[in-house]
């Protein structure tokens, strides 16, 4: 109706009806935010703006249901710590389930309610606007790791998610939570916030480095292009590239080796793809005599 009626603003029959139905939607709001304020529950203001007026059912789904997932993750962080899996209990899903209130008028506005059980003047999930706060204050790819590795795997990926959709979508988000005592916390994100977050959380790797032994058979060593393969009989299969101080001393392929393996693990902060990568730094022969490895 407002969009028919900036396209016809001398329409007295459309101008009625929105101001009738914006008086209807205020006296909505007033009931539910008076139930609400007696009660603990907290209310969800989430709006989406686009550049233009027209919405897609698929991004106003996609950007609310990628909300509430991190909405979930969230809590349970605050609840359980960093996790590498999105696992989370039955408790945690309902408590944490976002209940469609009403909308609103201007551009796209979603209210939606959530139960907050209070102890004293503390709710439990007062801190969740807080830990959104930390992943959005991201500002380079060194950040992204580090908020990877406090908020956890789990939590880092189901934000990017929420990012990449209003991204994708080009859609701008007013995010505010009202408690029951009238404290309002929230924050504005622009449509280019999101392109740079998911620029950064696309392009930011965490990198484990690690080193092992492993005795196995020798079954290929390419000192050219520099390559190995180790066969640990019964177990795995080693193959990769030489470290830069790799000693490139007589080898027997066929025989036993222990070797030592550097290991760099890279995951993708925004996805959580990992890739592995092996380089032999060193090779041992080991005595036919000491038996099979």
């Amino acid at each position: 109706m407002e969009f028919a009626l900036r396209s016809d603003p001398a329409n007295e029959r459309l101008a009625l009806g929105l101001g009738s139905a914006q008086r209807r939607a205020a006296r909505s709001q007033e009931l539910l935010e008076r139930f609400a304020a007696t009660g603990s529950i907290d209310l969800i203001r989430y709006r989406l703006i686009s550049g233009s007026d027209i919405y897609a059912v698929e991004a106003v789904a996609d950007s609310v249901h990628a909300f509430q997932r991190s909405f979930t993750g969230a809590a349970d962080f605050l609840k359980a710590g960093p996790k590498a899996k999105a696992k989370y209990s039955r408790e945690i899903e309902a408590k944490t389930r976002l209940n469609f209130a009403y909308t609103y008028p201007g551009s796209l506005g979603i209210v939606l309610a959530v139960e907050n059980e209070r102890d004293l003047l503390k709710g439990e999930l007062d801190e969740v606007i807080d830990v959104f706060s930390e992943f959005l204050d991201v500002s380079d790819s060194d950040a992204a790791v580090d908020a990877s590795r406090h908020l956890g795997p789990a939590l880092v990926t189901q934000l990017c998610r929420w990012v990449d959709v209003n991204a994708k979508w080009e859609t701008a988000v007013d995010l505010v939570i009202k408690r029951p005592d009238g404290v309002q916390r929230g924050q504005f994100i622009e449509k280019n916030r999101f392109f740079d977050l998911s620029t950064i959380f696309h392009n930011a790797k965490d990198e484990e480095p690690n080193t092992f032994d492993a005795k196995g058979i020798l079954v290929g060593l390419d000192i050219e292009i520099g390559k190995f393969h180790l066969v640990v009989p019964g177990g795995e299969s080693f193959q990769g590239g030489l470290a830069d101080d790799f000693v490139k001393e007589k080898t027997t392929v066929g025989a036993p080796y222990l070797a030592t393996i550097n290991e760099k693990v890279s995951r993708v902060v925004a996805t959580g793809n990992e890739t592995r990568s092996l380089k032999l730094q060193k090779l041992v022969p080991v005595s036919t005599k000491e038996g099979s490895p």
